[in-house]
């Protein structure tokens, strides 16, 4: 019976150490295997040609190696696709750069036009950096003239925003013109009769370059235009031909 039972015990402990040696061997196969997978999925991996590391996350997922494989493909194609958009944007940034000088040499071509024609420099400035700001990143509004009416409506605002610096002198010119005209013509009328004195003073005004009034109130004028009256009467004559002709 003692025999019996030392016979069990030790059939007992060898299938023990068999099963514990069976499961220890399991574990260790499938250790090697799931090395074996991870190595070729990093294989797989490297051969995509990730650019980013961003893939790693997907080595270390509880997922079969056949579903890790798909995921790194998304990934690449995800990652093409990104790229190729990044690609496509560098030159449309360097067309939209070379579109924008265009843009700036043809408005700088315009303010000079404008500035040439009579139009206030400073008000000029301002309305074509503003023009600029407006159309830097739809340049092509401008740039096709030909196609687009833009140029054209924004050339006639500015016209008619921007003062107009030459007529302005002009109109003052003239202003002060018939001024003085009508100082020395109260300075004069008891002088010279005034039917003749206004023939005098419109060719002696027209005669000059530019009228200031600070030789009115100096009398400047005044004081030429005796001289000249009482020389010989030659503009006493001059006034009376030209009253007699008129």
């Amino acid at each position: 019976m003692n025999i019996l039972k030392k016979t069990c015990n030790q059939n007992s402990n060898v299938e023990k150490w068999e099963c514990s040696y069976n499961i220890y061997n399991n574990k260790e196969k499938e250790k090697n295997s799931k090395s074996i997978e991870r190595l070729q999925i990093k294989k797989y991996a490297k051969k995509c040609n990730f650019k980013s590391n961003n893939f790693y996350f997907i080595l270390d997922l509880k997922i079969s190696k056949e579903d890790k494989i798909k995921l790194l493909r998304i990934s690449k194609t995800s990652e093409n696709s990104t790229y190729k958009k990044i690609n496509s944007i560098k030159p449309n940034k360097s067309k939209l750069k070379s579109k924008q000088k265009e843009l700036s040499r043809i408005l700088s071509e315009i303010k000079t036009n404008l500035e040439n024609e009579g139009y206030d420099d400073k008000q000029l400035e301002t309305q074509i950096q503003s023009v600029y700001e407006q159309y830097q990143n739809k340049p092509h509004f401008i740039i096709e003239n030909d196609k687009y009416s833009d140029l054209k409506k924004i050339i006639g605002k500015i016209k008619n925003t921007v003062e107009h610096v030459k007529t302005i002198i002009k109109e003052d010119a003239k202003g002060t013109r018939n001024n003085v005209f009508s100082i020395l013509l109260d300075q004069l009328r008891d002088k010279v009769d005034t039917s003749v004195l206004v023939s005098i003073l419109k060719n002696y005004l027209s005669k000059q370059d530019k009228l200031e009034y600070s030789k009115v109130f100096s009398n400047h004028y005044y004081h030429e235009l005796l001289e000249l009256v009482g020389d010989g009467g030659n503009y006493l004559k001059l006034g009376e031909s030209e009253k007699i002709t008129s």
